[in-house]
This record gives structure tokens, sequence and C-alpha cells, in this order.
């Protein structure tokens, strides 16, 4: 779930994953329109 300040960077970078990695998992999702609360899916790497 996304908290307030997340983006696919630091969501990335946490996850020890690239960006293109985390988009990939997730192509319907606008990641410069993510919203607080918001479910994504974190691919295993």
């Amino acid at each position: 779930m996304l908290l307030a300040g997340d983006t696919f960077y630091s969501i990335a970078k946490k996850y020890s994953m690239t960006v293109q990695q985390l988009q990939d998992a997730n192509p319907g999702v606008d990641p410069a329109n993510l919203q607080i609360g918001q479910q994504i899916i974190i691919p295993a790497v």
C-alpha cells in the first residue's frame, strides 16, 4: 500500500529493484499519478 511521498523510484530503491521492473509489474499504474493507499505489485527479483 502506498504511503505519502512514495514514488516508483523510492519503492524500487527500497526493494532493490529497478524502476523498470516495478513498472513492468504494474502496467496499468501511472507513476505520475500515485495515490495514498493505492496497492501495487512488488515483483520478486
